[in-house]
């Protein structure tokens, strides 16, 4: 690939060194540059970070390291919103004891995101994993649950989309609007078991395993499905409703149902005896929270088209910016207000279904921040 700095593209991410330090080891060892991973997907927040060592010892933090251009990072990081190869090397930012001193010269590989305005059904579609997580807010286990999803996310590249189903008496910032989702899929008879989690609503995962194999082997057993749709989004506020255009075209013929989901990131409030010990976590970051879904009585979706493949359909759906949450929620005997929603913070899930045997499951599905578009994604 053709090496490429754009200036502009990486003024975020580079700034001139001033680094200051109490001066190098007075050894001369080689300096060895290194990386977490040598590729990463050109959005601004995939990121490499970099390690100096020289030659056990982890110089890192005396570092400058640039490119051939003199162009350097902060805090030994590295993204780019620009696809290319960038070549990097580090010396001492203090060269006064080692001032010919440098490390070999690493290449990091950013690579496009493959995205379309429009479908294209002759290539191969990307596909996220969905969890639809049942937690609460009292609950010691599910901070574990939630850790391990978050890792998976990190690990396998963002395939995963989350929707969080809340149950809080104490929190009314994290009460689920609605009843009816628990009553289909979570609560089967009298049993209700904190987290619970489905993943595209084929299984069921009940409890907080401590070991991050047994969510890798979970989760890789969902990710050789085909896709088989593919999803745009654009969503934005306008006036006092949340308005979604969605574009969904189809690689595999079927009849497909839609869900619609408008979730909550950054919620910042207690998490009731979420550490180890059974205190609380004042400060917890609740994420994916479930604020509205559409259709509001059937987790597995409402009528979306039977479609060849092929075919494209697109279809409008529209939420209350603020919604009349004492008719909505569940607890009776609750304060008559509650917060309303940041919309900063704000995204519409979409889920694809279609039928596989007796149960309706899902196919892809997609998370769409408030105010942007997110086009069809390809694997290739």
């Amino acid at each position: 690939m053709k090496k490429l700095f754009p200036m502009l593209a990486i003024a975020l991410t580079f700034a001139a060194c001033d680094k200051t330090s109490d001066g190098p080891p007075v050894d001369n060892k080689t300096l060895t540059l290194s990386a977490d991973k040598t590729t990463i997907i050109v959005n601004g927040t995939d990121a490499v970070a970099f390690t100096v060592k020289q030659g056990t010892k982890d110089v890192t933090d005396l570092m400058s390291i640039c490119t051939p251009a003199g162009m350097c990072l902060l805090n030994n990081v590295f993204a780019s919103d620009n696809p290319g190869d960038y070549e990097f090397y580090a010396y001492f930012t203090d060269k006064t004891a080692n001032p010919d001193l440098e490390s070999n010269h690493l290449t990091i590989t950013v690579e496009p995101i493959l995205v379309s305005v429009d479908f294209d059904a002759t290539r191969k579609l990307h596909r996220n994993v969905t969890y639809f997580v049942f937690t609460r807010s009292t609950c010691i286990f599910c901070p574990i649950a939630k850790m391990f999803i978050e890792r998976l996310k990190t690990d396998y590249g963002n395939i995963i989309t989350e929707v969080d189903f809340y149950e809080s008496e104490s929190v009314p910032q994290l009460m689920y609007y609605r009843n009816d989702y628990a009553k289909q899929i979570f609560w089967k008879g009298n049993r209700a078991s904190f987290p619970s989690y489905f993943i595209d609503m084929k299984n069921e995962y009940i409890g907080a395993e401590n070991d991050y194999a047994i969510y890798k082997n979970e989760l890789e057993g969902y990710l050789d499905a085909p896709a088989k749709t593919g999803i745009k989004v654009h969503a934005a506020i306008e006036g006092d409703r949340i308005n979604a255009t969605v574009t969904v075209g189809a690689q595999e013929a079927d009849t497909y149902q839609i869900g619609v989901y408008l979730v909550e990131d950054n919620i910042v409030a207690p998490q009731e005896n979420g550490r180890a010990d059974g205190r609380d976590i004042d400060d917890y970051n609740h994420t994916n929270v479930l604020r509205e879904c559409i259709p509001q009585t059937n987790v597995y979706g409402e009528a979306f088209a039977t479609m060849d493949a092929g075919d494209v359909v697109t279809k409008e759906y529209s939420f209350a910016l603020h919604p009349d949450y004492e008719k909505t929620f569940r607890y009776p005997d609750t304060p008559d207000h509650y917060p309303e929603y940041n919309p900063e913070n704000l995204s519409i899930i979409v889920c694809m279904f279609y039928q596989e045997g007796e149960n309706w499951v899902i196919a892809n599905s997609v998370k769409a921040p408030v105010g942007k578009l997110t086009p069809f994604k390809y694997a290739e």
